[in-house]
């Protein structure tokens, strides 16, 4: 793949000579028909569910927490995925301009440094409530966490913006120079993200354990029918909100993993089938974080089910409103 356009789910058959494409006519038009369905509806279904994620936060204030701001955030750039990232795909493999599939690449690499950081301030949020709550003020403000999510957009916009300063058009003629220069780049670029990994394995693992001590000591020291209503719930709450996380970052490993590693080294041969699977686990990660916290995480799950009923309620009320109407 080359430089630049290196996710292009028909990247290798964009190229002049179609070196690197040994199928016949009819396979990649069975490849386009794929772009052009499924594609469409994944953009579709990230910008639906992300777009009820930010609803339910600017509607319902019992949930605008620390942790629920943050998730709301990482919501907006994983909206990004669906609304600008995917349709940028599909613009490049069509028109194939340098431009475009630049504006592709700078995108993917921005979604993909957005979303470990997020993944982070939240690790961190959670250790801080959970493992230093009695060494120093537990409760983290929300508009902290707003000032600390602002500090991670402007880095990420800046950190992804600085490789415009080694490409040049067209780009098959960028000098050894400046091809050098941005692979050195892109893997400072990767070894950040694995950084990210590490400290936040790292966080899980003290809050894994402090959670577990604290349980221990919980159902030492009192019995377990004096064990208060409250408590079992806040308990429980707390660990569903750190398996749940986890989940999230087991999510985003697997969907970009392949592609930190392929960009490393882009000349890489994979087979076309890994070539996909890689593709199309970076966009379903958009997917997967927002379906986690919204059906799994207490809060949420609680808001969204009274706007459903609350929808049903609606339309049962215009349906005999309706109803009375005819009869009259």
């Amino acid at each position: 793949m080359g430089h630049i356009n290196n996710y292009s789910i028909l990247s290798d058959s964009s190229k002049a000579d179609n070196s690197s494409y040994s199928g016949s006519e009819v396979d990649y038009t069975a490849e386009k028909a794929t772009l052009f369905t499924i594609l469409p509806c994944l953009s579709l279904m990230i910008i639906g569910v992300n777009s009820f994620v930010l609803y339910l936060m600017f509607t319902r204030r019992s949930l605008r927490t620390a942790t629920n701001v943050c998730l709301a955030s990482l919501s907006c750039s994983d909206l990004l995925a669906g609304a600008c990232a995917i349709p940028l795909v599909i613009v490049c493999t069509i028109q194939k301009t340098d431009s475009i599939c630049l504006a592709m690449d700078l995108f993917g690499r921005f979604q993909g440094v957005s979303t470990v950081l997020h993944l982070l301030v939240i690790s961190l949020e959670r250790y801080i409530t959970i493992v230093k709550r009695f060494k120093i003020d537990g409760v983290i403000r929300v508009k902290s966490i707003i000032k600390v999510l602002c500090i991670i957009w402007l880095f990420s916009l800046t950190l992804i913006l600085i490789q415009l300063a080694w490409v040049s058009f067209p780009v098959y003629e960028m000098s050894r120079k400046n091809i050098k220069a941005l692979e050195m780049y892109i893997t400072c670029l990767v070894g950040l993200v694995a950084v990210c990994l590490l400290v936040i394995l790292f966080v899980h693992g003290s809050v894994f354990y402090t959670l577990k001590r604290q349980i221990r000591h919980i159902m030492r020291q009192t019995p377990r029918a004096e064990l208060t209503k409250s408590s079992r719930k806040r308990r429980n709450k707390e660990f569903r909100a750190i398996v749940i996380l986890s989940a999230m970052i087991i999510t985003f490993t697997a969907g970009w993993c392949g592609y930190f590693l392929v960009s490393i080294k882009q000349d890489i041969q994979i087979p076309k089938l890994l070539d996909y699977a890689i593709f199309f686990a970076r966009y379903l990660t958009a997917l997967a974080n927002p379906l986690l916290y919204t059906f799994f995480k207490l809060d949420f799950r609680e808001s969204a089910m009274a706007v459903f009923h609350k929808f049903k309620s609606d339309r049962l009320l215009q349906r005999d409103r309706s109803s009375r109407a005819v009869s009259i």
